[in-house]
């Protein structure tokens, strides 16, 4: 029986001393001299009546009575930046989240004034990383990785003068270089890498007359790279809008389609086998030729026969001449202007005068299947997917016209028109300034001119040749044969005859007397 009472005792004196450090704690956490609880409140308090010496050292002696509790330290940094003292802020939450507290909120809000009082890029990528360890939360190693390629980043390189049109020739120099910096540089519109042509301080870079989009990368002596800087700029001048509207192709839309045929009136010039003929006079001569124009008694070609620079001969077969020694692609004459895909420089669009002089880059883009029509070019933009653009033919003008793959580009009844290739090759039309575009033609065609009133195409799903308005109206088939090539000369259409060796054919626009040319 002794024995049981002595185990009691020890039972009940060891009860009494758990109770006696609950009272304890208690006592520290909301005391009658002022425990943890007690703090906070009379801190609120103060806070309240805006008196902030007072509450931020209630604060504080809530921190050293709890110091692994957040509510003190982020109370007491609020009331920091309410004194104005920002710094005293952050050492506050520095000195908590050092712990590794498990409390989002308190990483959140140290960020939060890192990022209000310009902290040092490296201070926050460092809590981020801490937070990233802690927390099951993949946005905190996202936002460090931003940081870090911020803290890596180089300012883009700044150049003088700035984009825009300039009358006289400029150069480029570049004002914000530092030891070490080496600056790359592209002049055709292409991204530039480490490969590229490189900056030279001393010298600058020379714009062309004409257009240039100038692209530039930065890289410091670290190897880090700025971002690409893309840089337009015009070298000539503005043609006013008079002398822009009076500019349209001379020889219209007989040549959108590799230009096989030329109507002079009494006369048809046209390209054959064995060379460029007259209906009156017949061989003018034996080059192979292609994109036919007319200017001032001379008729204007790509001469396939000698690397598609350009030639002109005049209409009785003299005075054969070659004015561009480049290669070109598509060629039209417009006014004064020689306007041509320069094969030798990416098929960018350029001008010439009728001599071939004053060769003058419009654009760096890719530029196929042109036609001119009131001093702007409307084209195929190979750099841009193949979309409808226009630019004037001063080259201080740019826009998309209709965001599809285009082809045979037209311009009648001051409209475009053109082949949507992302529709089946449907033909449909836009106003020459842009907007709501319009489908004209039911039916796929594999290419089409216009004459007039009068749409000439060649079926896909049925083939031959057809005809029909401008709305796709009145459709009738002139021909069953496979042509091609398309053009109209006077009430004739010509092409090429798949259906018969590829031999130059015409038939009358109404679909009589067809039959091979020569």
């Amino acid at each position: 029986m002794k024995k049981n009472t002595g185990i009691k005792a020890s039972a009940w004196g060891l009860a009494i001393l758990i109770n006696l450090v609950i009272v304890f704690a208690y006592i520290i956490l909301v005391g009658l001299d002022g425990g943890y609880h007690t703090q906070i409140e009379k801190g609120d308090e103060y806070a309240a009546a805006s008196n902030y010496e007072k509450a931020v050292k209630c604060y504080t002696k809530a921190m050293s009575i709890a110091p692994t509790t957040s509510t003190g330290y982020i109370k007491a940094a609020e009331t920091y930046e309410q004194l104005q003292l920002p710094d005293k802020a952050i050492e506050t939450m520095e000195k908590y989240v050092a712990t590794s507290p498990r409390s989002v909120e308190s990483f959140e809000y140290l960020l939060l004034l890192y990022e209000t009082y310009n902290a040092p890029l490296e201070k926050r990528i460092a809590v981020l990383d801490q937070a990233a360890s802690l927390f099951d939360d993949a946005s905190y190693a996202t936002r460090s990785g931003e940081l870090k390629k911020l803290l890596a980043a180089v300012d883009a390189p700044t150049a003088a003068p700035a984009a825009g049109t300039y009358k006289d020739a400029q150069t480029v120099k570049i004002s914000n270089l530092k030891a070490g910096d080496v600056v790359y540089y592209t002049t055709n519109g292409t991204d530039p890498d480490t490969a590229c042509s490189k900056y030279n301080a001393d010298k600058g870079i020379a714009l062309k007359k004409g257009a240039t989009t100038l692209k530039l990368l930065r890289c410091d002596a670290e190897g880090h790279q700025s971002e690409i800087v893309s840089l337009s700029y015009y070298i000539g001048e503005r043609l006013d809008e008079t002398a822009l509207a009076g500019l349209t192709a001379q020889s219209g839309n007989s040549v959108v389609t590799e230009g096989r045929t030329l109507y002079l009136g009494s006369e048809t010039i046209y390209t054959a086998k064995g060379g460029l003929y007259s209906s009156t006079r017949g061989l003018l001569t034996s080059d192979a030729a292609e994109s036919l124009s007319y200017a001032n008694g001379y008729i204007y070609y790509v001469n396939t026969s000698d690397g598609d620079t350009f030639y002109r001969i005049d209409t009785t077969g003299q005075n054969r001449q070659q004015i561009l020694k480049v290669k070109c692609g598509m060629v039209q004459i417009a006014g004064s202007y020689i306007v041509f895909e320069n094969k030798a420089d990416g098929s960018a669009l350029y001008t010439a005068d009728l001599t071939g002089g004053s060769q003058t880059r419009l654009t760096n883009d890719r530029i196929s299947m042109f036609t001119v029509f009131k001093g702007y070019i409307y084209c195929r933009n190979d750099s841009m997917t193949g979309s409808l653009y226009r630019y004037s033919l001063d080259g201080v003008e740019s826009e998309e016209l209709a965001d599809v793959r285009v082809s045979c580009i037209n311009i009648s009844d001051n409209f475009v028109y053109y082949m949507n290739m992302n529709d089946d090759g449907k033909i449909y039309r836009v106003s020459p300034d842009g907007g709501d575009a319009s489908q004209v033609c039911p039916v796929g065609v594999s290419e089409f001119t216009i004459s007039g009133e009068t749409i000439f195409y060649r079926g896909v799903a049925e083939k031959g040749l057809f005809r029909c308005g401008l709305m796709g109206e009145d459709t009738m088939q002139l021909t069953g044969d496979d042509g091609a090539k398309l053009s109209v000369a006077g009430n004739r259409l010509y092409y090429v005859n798949y259906s018969d060796g590829s031999l130059l054919y015409s038939i009358g626009i109404d679909g009589s007397g067809a039959g091979p040319v020569a």
